[in-house]
Parts: C-alpha cells; structure tokens; sequence
C-alpha cells in the first residue's frame, strides 16, 4: 500500500521471459496487455472505468466512491515481513495487525450494503482476522480447506489447513451458492454455448488489446527483445506490450529504445 503503483514489488514482471505458473508467453500477451495501474482509475458518467488495475489495494480503494464495490476477494501476505507490505512498515505482529485494519477500514467503505468480502489466510492469522473482520463485518462462514501447496515436516504433523472468512456488510446480501459447486457450469452450459462464448470473450479480448496498443502509437519506449520468430525479432516493453521489429540477431537480450509505428493486432511493428 504505498504512495504509488509505480513502487510494486512483483518478481514475477521483473522478466518478461519468466511466465507465470501454468501461463505460456502467447497467455502473457493476450491478456497482460489489459492490465492498468491506479492512475487508469477514474469515474465515467458516474460509473467505475471498466478494466483490470494492477496497485496496491489501499491506493486502488482511495480512487472509489463509497459503496460502489459488491465483492473483494482478498489473500494479505501471510507474514508480516512480507516485501508486500508498505515500505517502512514495522515487522511487528502489532504494525501487521494495524496494517491489515487500514485496509479493511477502506473495504467497508467502498463496499455496497449488499456487499461481500473474502479473505483467505493461513491458519496461524485465522483468529486474527476473524478479530478484525468483526470490528467492521458482520462474519458469516469460515471455509477450512486443505492447501495441498504448504510443505509438511516429515517427523510432524502436517499443517496443510489454510481458511477463508466469508463476511458482510450487512445481513441483506447477495448470495447464490450454486456457482461455487463443482461441475455446475458444465451441466448448465452446453457446448455450443461455450463455444460461443469462448468466441466472444476472445473477439472482446482482441478489440480491447488493439485499442489499447493504439495509446501507444508513435512513442518510443524501451524494449527487451528475446528472440527471433517469423522472421522478426520479438521482444516486450516494460508493460508488456509485445514489440516486433526486422531481424537482427544482435538484438536479442537487450534493451533497445524502439519507436512503435504500427499496430499489427497481436503486436506493435518497431523501429529503433
């Protein structure tokens, strides 16, 4: 939660050539192209901006009008000494503690009457946050699961169980069960329909990426070209806009200053 999103700690974006788990680079380019930061953030006719905004929760929040939100999905860092945390923030349980309250400070205020929120934790923070969650919701369910990513000592029991606290703003909200069952979609939906949906979610995703490489017609920005494909070399700007230019083998694994001239769809045609 710091004074600005430029300040993010994201290992996983340091490198353009790292993807993340279970996403390929052709993934990284359709979709991370939509990402925007909190300075994208803005009200439109009286309603929120559509879009994903990548920032630190709290700057995010501070953009939105009261109950204007119907969920939050949250998963806080699981140690108080996390990099995540503001910069200078204390490494005590009490400033971990008093870090969380601001945030959830924000959360119910930007939340609708009808409102939700979810926070998942490990079990060590569960009465913590069940704490903190009643200052301000009121707590509805705790979800117990195993998470079968946490190691487990081999002369001790395991301590596979994380939780989830499902809390509202107030006893009039919006539930529906159903969509969090397994197979529901799949005995709802046929498969023609999902193959028309698929198509329309695709087709939306290629007009929002084309629009979005068009804000960036004629500058010049810094690129790490990777490799050679089709006959052109290929690399990323810093916010992962996908960059091509003319072959030269020299250009692979630098960071080269590229004017865009282009929009080929997929990607921005370069020259440096």
């Amino acid at each position: 939660m710091a004074e600005s999103s430029k300040k993010l700690n994201i290992n996983s974006l340091n490198s353009p050539i790292e993807p993340f788990p279970g996403l390929s680079i052709d993934d990284l380019n359709k979709y991370l192209p939509a990402i925007q930061t909190v300075e994208d953030m803005s009200m439109e006719d009286k309603k929120i901006k559509e879009g994903m905004f990548l920032t630190r929760c709290i700057d995010g929040f501070k953009k939105l009008p009261d109950e204007s939100i119907d969920l939050i999905i949250a998963r806080p860092p699981e140690d108080n000494w996390e990099t995540t945390l503001d910069s200078g923030q204390g490494n005590t349980l009490q400033d971990y503690y008093k870090w969380n309250q601001t945030w959830l400070e924000e959360s119910i205020r930007v939340l609708k009457n009808t409102g939700a929120i979810y926070i998942f934790c490990p079990w060590q923070y569960s009465g913590m946050y069940h704490g903190l969650l009643s200052n301000f919701f009121n707590v509805q369910t705790r979800i117990t699961w195993k998470n079968n990513n946490l190691s487990t000592g081999k002369n001790i029991w395991g301590n596979q169980a994380s939780d989830i606290w499902f809390a509202t703003k107030t006893d009039e909200f919006l539930f529906n069960q159903n969509p969090v069952g397994v197979n529901t979609i799949a005995t709802k939906v046929s498969k023609n329909n999902k193959s028309e949906r698929s198509k329309t979610l695709h087709n939306l995703s290629n007009k929002k990426r084309y629009a979005f490489y068009n804000k960036f017609l004629n500058q010049k920005r810094k690129v790490l070209y990777e490799g050679i494909k089709n006959g052109k070399v290929i690399g990323h700007t810093d916010n992962y806009v996908r960059v091509e230019v003319e072959p030269n083998v020299q250009l692979i694994n630098s960071v080269q200053r590229t004017r865009l001239l282009n929009n080929l769809g997929d990607s921005l045609f370069g020259r440096i």
